[in-house]
């Protein structure tokens, strides 16, 4: 995976990532291949969908915190968004979130 190939089309700071692993780009990359399977967004939107309060903000903390590690700094604020918004825009919010999720996924499942 070139990953400073495809930072700026999953929302990656690269060099702001690459210094998170101590410029070891294999661990970097190891961990971008791991979000797919982690990110479960589906939990995310099942907690919005039935108005979860509680359920909605520790599953938008919970992908915000993976985006984190993963260096997905555009992810990470949108969760961060969520997690401070009120219940009315969480639509909006979710949205916004599974669109860039299913960008990064359908990026990094395609690049090898």
């Amino acid at each position: 995976m070139n990953i400073r190939n495809i930072a700026a089309r999953i929302g990656m700071d690269y060099e702001e990532a690459l210094e998170d692993y101590c410029g070891d780009v294999a661990a970097l990359s190891e961990r971008l291949e791991s979000f797919p399977c982690e990110c479960h967004i589906e939990d995310l939107e099942s907690a919005v969908e039935s108005g979860s309060e509680e359920d909605a903000r520790r599953e938008a903390k919970r992908i915000r915190k993976l985006a984190e590690k993963a260096g997905l700094a555009t992810l990470r604020d949108r969760c961060h968004e969520l997690e401070r918004a009120e219940m009315e825009s969480w639509e909006a919010e979710l949205a916004s979130i599974k669109a860039l999720c299913s960008e990064i996924i359908s990026v990094i499942g395609g690049e090898k």
